[in-house]
């Protein structure tokens, strides 16, 4: 595991540049970057572009439609700043942005996501999907609060029908899927229209069950390692007469890179995999049928992020950081042979406070990477690693536990953990 200082060299942000460019980017700003293009929104709720000075390029530029072209406000604050940089001698580019156009959203919206070259953001019942490259809004789809259950149905419609707020949205080549209170709902973007719903309150959501068992490997199993991999405990689960009702809501989700299979992160800290989604848009496939229920620590404790990227799975909860790793060539969910799944848990970042602020969470094919208080970090051969594993395992009692309201980090560094294991493919 390696920690390092952030270097922060964007142009616009707020610590390290004059006053006309502090003010800029509002505080606990929310940013996607991606193929060079840095967005984040601004304080009336539009969407800025910014693009990496290296990746410029005068022709494409010159197809951003009128209405998205970078406004004055834009221009002055890179202008300040680049004359800032080249007075202080400035040569390299890394960090050096351009911008490059402003979105605005028809209404107000609550959650973006870009996928390139687009961006969706989720307003209360409605979806809005630019192509940055030249600042066109694309498609917008409507009444995305209802779903389904848009009236043409007998059964009337209740508080329960609606998707309620938008906790997080995530954008693909064909879907777009929004996470809500009440469901998870996936959405065509080549119909535009509602394409598929997993409830939140419906239990069990999924034909297998797996959880981390409670016996604890001894130290010189794992060496000290960073990612430690944890037993665990998988049972067949079948569709109760009368399923029951729970209160929950999905936070986060993810769709694989091949666009098959999704992650979903609930706030009971339940990881769901649906394996093969499109499947269940076929009459008589049920969601049940092609899920795994991933219990993650305790219930009583919440999660806090979600990635999936190359294969591998990555959740933050308050009880820790996990790895999963589904065998994607021979999982089989509907029938009667066990998944194979490998969970790790970090058990160098298992603070409960520290956990609980974590913001932010990346991950790529070597390794992982969010935010933490390495003031907290345990050191070695000291008790403090011992004491969050005894919270740990303890948690998996399901029992309520609080994190000490005494620790509260007052930094935040980006650090990482590197994968031993290469990726195999999904």
């Amino acid at each position: 595991m390696v920690a390092s200082r952030c270097e922060y060299c964007f142009h616009v942000c707020r610590n390290h540049q004059t006053a006309p460019v502090q003010s800029h980017v509002r505080p606990y700003a929310h940013c996607e970057y991606g193929e060079g293009f840095a967005i984040f929104d601004y304080v009336d709720g539009c969407k800025e572009v910014w693009r990496h000075v290296d990746d410029w390029n005068d022709e494409e530029a010159a197809r951003i439609i009128p209405e998205s072209m970078p406004t004055p406000r834009q221009l002055r604050v890179y202008a300040t700043a680049k004359e800032k940089y080249e007075a202080a001698g400035q040569q390299s580019t890394r960090g050096h942005f351009r911008p490059w156009a402003i979105l605005r959203p028809p209404k107000t919206t609550r959650a973006f996501r870009f996928s390139y070259p687009t961006l969706g953001a989720a307003g209360w019942d409605s979806i809005y999907l630019w192509d940055v490259r030249t600042g066109t809004l694309v498609q917008t789809i409507e009444q995305t609060q209802l779903g389904m259950h848009d009236g043409s149905h007998e059964d009337p419609v209740t508080a329960l029908d609606f998707l309620g707020d938008i906790n997080y949205i995530e954008v693909s080549e064909k879907y777009v899927l929004l996470c809500g209170i009440h469901f998870l709902r996936v959405f065509s973007r080549a119909t535009g229209r509602f394409a598929l719903d997993v409830s939140s309150s419906r239990h069990p959501l999924a034909a297998w069950h797996l959880s981390l068992s409670p016996h604890r490997p001894t130290t010189e199993a794992w060496g000290g390692a960073s990612l430690v991999p944890q037993e665990v405990v998988c049972r067949r689960v079948f569709v109760p007469e009368q399923p029951e009702v729970t209160i929950d809501e999905f936070v986060a989700v993810h769709i694989s890179s091949c666009g098959r299979h999704l992650a979903a992160l609930m706030m009971s800290s339940r990881l769901i995999i649906l394996h093969d989604f499109e499947r269940a848009m076929r009459p008589g496939v049920e969601t049940f049928n092609l899920s795994l229920e991933v219990q993650l620590g305790s219930p009583c404790l919440s999660s806090r992020y979600l990635a999936f990227e190359n294969g591998r799975i990555a959740a933050v909860t308050k009880t820790g950081v996990y790895i999963v790793q589904p065998d994607w060539p021979n999982l089989s969910v509907g029938g009667d042979t066990e998944p194979i799944v490998s969970i790790f848990r970090v058990p160098a970042l298992g603070d409960p406070s520290c956990l609980g602020a974590v913001s932010c969470l990346q991950m790529t094919d070597t390794g992982l990477f969010m935010n933490w208080d390495t003031d907290l970090l345990p050191v070695e051969d000291g008790e403090s690693l011992e004491i969050m594993n005894l919270f740990f395992y303890n948690s998996l009692s399901q029992e309520r536990r609080s994190a000490n309201p005494e620790i509260d980090p007052e930094s935040s560094t980006v650090i990482s953990v590197d994968f031993m294991a290469p990726y195999l493919g999904e």
